[in-house]
């Protein structure tokens, strides 16, 4: 693997702007029970050369088996703060105010989400059933509830004590905040659902970005997503979260449409990540890919030698120039990287992580 300046997690989040379609993503969301598979999936594949990551380039791997690798070294540790009983999943971020973790066992009806505190000490219990998402400085969380008409948002300290509160009309999802405001998914009393911009300490909206369609990923300055009402080959949307310009950028030919996505830290490339399709009757699979696209030229590169499963994309993060990617399979993971500089080449992280294509996920850690 080959590092580009400093390594930053952002946004690669896999949902739909009506509903989650992804496991861990940034932030933590409420992990789905397992569901058993209609089909078999077919089979992931990544090809290249067996290499060690840079010194620093740390993974944060998430689900049954959450852990860290030091890609320098090969070496696995257990992540702080999470112990997970058997059969037992989580989604796991790591934050300013330590390790966020929202558990489901099995047969629970509901989820539970912890911050376990950087500094040690007993796990602080956030909320059952919540959606928390951190504060984009210092080391405050919006940890937000939904009831009966209305989503309830609280400042909370990292201690679990709220600082303040608002209240929304609706079904309304948190997903990041960034310089221009909080980037929430809003659902009314009638069905329809938006993603816009708000004050996060108050609610107010600043910014309406769309009516409609499928999020594929919100970076800190625009988000991406598939338009409304598109059947076939859609063009890709992407709206700056300050000033509400939008540019379309036609996608390839029949390869379907992005599920999740990143941005690069210097906000120049878009990696994107296609799910594996079945068709004509779920007789013929499509495997799934990765491609980049250059944000500037409109130029797309498909990353080569990997494929993902049914239904699954490949996990997609950035550390610096250089994108690491993920798939996973019933047996475990295979985690890859990918540059623009040498764009014909994919380096193996040696050893394949223990995971599941269900709730398993890859991600990079900040420095």
């Amino acid at each position: 693997m080959r590092q580009r300046g400093s390594m930053v997690v952002l946004v690669a989040a896999a949902l739909l702007l009506f509903g989650y379609v992804a496991t861990h993503r940034d932030p933590v969301r409420r992990p789905e029970p397992p569901q058993a598979a209609a089909t078999p999936s077919g089979p992931p594949r990544v090809i290249g050369d067996r290499k060690f990551g840079p010194p620093g380039l740390k993974l944060l791997i998430t689900g049954e088996h959450p852990q860290i690798i030091d890609t320098s070294t090969g070496h696995v540790s257990p992540v702080p703060g999470v112990r997970l009983s058997d059969g037992e999943r989580a989604a796991v971020q790591i934050v300013p105010a330590g390790t966020l973790v929202t558990e489901i066992a099995p047969s629970a009806s509901r989820t539970r989400t912890t911050l376990a505190p950087k500094a040690g000490g007993r796990p602080v219990t956030l909320g059952y059933n919540v959606v928390v998402v951190p504060a984009r400085r210092g080391t405050d969380l919006y940890v937000s509830s939904q009831d009966t008409g209305h989503t309830t948002v609280r400042i909370t300290a990292p201690s679990g004590a709220a600082r303040s509160s608002w209240t929304a009309g609706g079904a309304m999802t948190p997903l990041l905040d960034t310089p221009a405001g909080l980037v929430v998914r809003q659902i009314d009393d009638r069905g329809v659902a938006d993603l816009r911009v708000v004050d996060p300490r108050s609610g107010a909206t600043r910014r309406v970005l769309t009516v409609g369609g499928t999020l594929v990923t919100i970076g800190p300055t625009a988000v991406a997503y598939v338009p409304p009402d598109c059947h076939g080959d859609c063009p890709l949307s992407v709206t700056g979260l300050a000033d509400g310009r939008t540019r379309s950028y036609p996608l390839p030919p029949d390869t379907g449409n992005p599920g999740t996505g990143a941005f690069a830290p210097d906000g120049r490339r878009l990696a994107l990540g296609v799910p594996g399709q079945f068709r004509d009757g779920r007789l013929i699979l499509v495997p799934g890919f990765a491609e980049v696209l250059d944000l500037r030229t409109g130029e797309f590169l498909r990353v080569p030698r990997l494929s993902s499963s049914s239904e699954r994309a490949p996990d997609l993060s950035w550390s610096g120039g250089l994108l690491v990617l993920g798939v996973w399979s019933g047996s475990g993971g295979q985690v890859a990287s990918w540059s623009a500089e040498h764009k014909d080449e994919l380096e193996v992280l040696p050893g394949n992580p223990a995971g599941d294509e269900v709730f398993s996920s890859v991600t990079v850690l900040p420095p």
